[in-house]
């Protein structure tokens, strides 16, 4: 008898910020790095805005981890970047006229 298994995996999602935020270049939104607590290597940082235009950036080292003209974009956390995520946070920046509506952090289950 032959047995079958099926092995489902699924993402889990966290919602490190929900809202609408005004972003500009200077302040941005502060993400801390206690949300990232349990994020592993491999981890996608996912960032939703309104109208474009947005920067993700570590804090400490201070790294732009992406830039995008887009109102999406997204960031796989990487070995060198966790701790420094862990320990200091991310900060989302935009131009004028920019919002911030969502900040995920997208895990494999």
């Amino acid at each position: 008898m032959l047995l079958v298994m099926c092995i489902s995996m699924s993402a889990a999602t966290t919602v490190l910020f929900e809202g609408k935020q005004a972003l500009n270049w200077s302040d941005g939104v502060q993400i801390e790095g206690a949300k990232f607590a349990d994020a592993q290597v491999g981890d996608i940082i996912t960032v939703t805005t309104e109208n474009g235009g947005f920067k993700l950036a570590l804090n400490n080292p201070w790294t732009d981890l992406i830039v995008s003209d887009e109102s999406t974009g997204e960031y796989t956390i990487t070995e060198s970047t966790l701790a420094d995520i862990q320990n200091s946070g991310v900060r989302v920046q935009g131009g004028e006229d920019v919002n911030l509506l969502k900040v995920e952090l997208v895990s494999d289950a």
